[in-house]
């Protein structure tokens, strides 16, 4: 069965934003989703959070949601290990703005395998807010042309985060139902 994988960002946690509401929608429609709290939020390190994420034994089947901080970790792991989706929210590929280096270095500094991240995973879905405050949508816009996707823009949106009003997300979860009826159309005309 396919796994729902949630990946916060920097000073996140599980019970955050809209990844509650998000785990709760999944779930009513009898997927198996997970919300890990990787390790030294405020004080990250690409290492650890990436071996939390090897201990959930995510297979090709696998969707990986990030955010923020989550993308960049999403796209290093994706460079080693194959999933079948990942919607990247509010992400980025770079450094930021002196407020974020010291801790988000280690994430980016030695750029992207970007061929076999591709290869890797088929399928990306960017969402990005207008006017971020944090991660400014040239960033995602960076992710995207990166991948060779499209960033959905979201007007108003912030960083899509609690701060911005984002306890929902209903965007996305449209998105991800998406995915799965496709997927089931696909089986069906097989049989």
């Amino acid at each position: 069965m396919t796994k729902i994988i949630i990946i916060h960002g920097l000073g996140g946690h599980p019970k955050e934003n809209w990844f509650s509401w998000l785990k709760q929608e999944l779930e009513k429609l009898n997927y198996v989703v997970e919300v890990p709290q990787l390790p030294s939020p405020y004080q990250p390190q690409l290492k650890e959070w990436l071996s939390t994420l090897e201990k959930l034994k995510i297979t090709p089947e696998d969707i990986l949601i990030g955010h923020s901080l989550g993308t960049p970790t999403t796209l290093k792991f994706l460079e080693t290990h194959k999933a079948r989706a990942a919607y990247l929210i509010g992400g980025f590929c770079s450094l930021l703005d002196e407020r974020f280096n010291p801790s988000i270095k280690n994430f980016v500094e030695n750029g992207f395998e970007w061929k076999k991240i591709k290869n890797n995973c088929q399928k990306f879905i960017i969402f990005h807010g207008d006017d971020d405050p944090f991660v400014p949508l040239r960033k995602g816009e960076e992710v995207a042309k990166n991948l060779g996707v499209k960033v959905t823009v979201i007007k108003n949106g912030g960083h899509l985060n609690e701060e911005a009003k984002y306890f929902k997300f209903p965007q996305l979860l449209e998105k991800i139902k998406e995915e799965f009826k496709r997927e089931k159309q696909s089986r069906e005309k097989s049989s």
